[in-house]
C-alpha cells in the first residue's frame, strides 16, 4: 500500500500538480486565488484543473473554501504541507536547471 508522500509525488510528477502548486505559491500573499485564474494563466485545460485540484485537496496540499461573494466560487490556498512541498519542488527544479547548464558546458566549473 502506498503512503501519502508517494501518492503526492505521483500527482505532482505528472506536471499539472506542479504547475498548480507553484502558481498558488507565487500568489500566496497577493489575494484570493480561484480556479479560473489558473486556467487563464497556465496551459492547463479547465477540466484538468478541477480534477487535479480535487486530488491535491485530498492529499492535504491545498484547501478549497467557498467564497463569501459566491457559493459557486472556491478560494484556493496551500496548506502548510503544500507550502513546504512546493518549496522543495522549486529547489529541486533549480538544481535540475543548474545540472542541465553544467551538462551543456561540458561539466566545467
Amino acid at each position: 500500500m502506498k503512503d501519502k508522500k508517494d501518492t503526492q509525488f505521483e500527482v505532482i510528477k505528472k506536471g499539472f500538480g506542479y504547475i498548480i502548486l507553484t502558481f498558488l505559491y507565487s500568489r500566496k500573499n497577493r489575494g484570493d486565488v480561484y480556479g479560473s485564474m489558473i486556467s487563464k494563466n497556465s496551459p492547463i485545460a479547465e477540466a484538468n484543473i478541477s480534477t487535479v485540484l480535487k486530488k491535491l485537496e485530498k492529499l492535504g496540499l491545498i484547501e478549497r473554501k467557498v467564497s463569501p461573494k459566491s457559493k459557486r466560487v472556491k478560494i484556493l490556498t496551500l496548506t502548510n504541507e503544500g507550502i513546504e512541498l512546493t518549496k522543495l519542488l522549486i529547489q529541486v527544479d533549480g538544481l535540475l536547471d543548474k545540472l542541465k547548464e553544467k551538462t551543456k558546458e561540458g561539466g566545467e566549473d
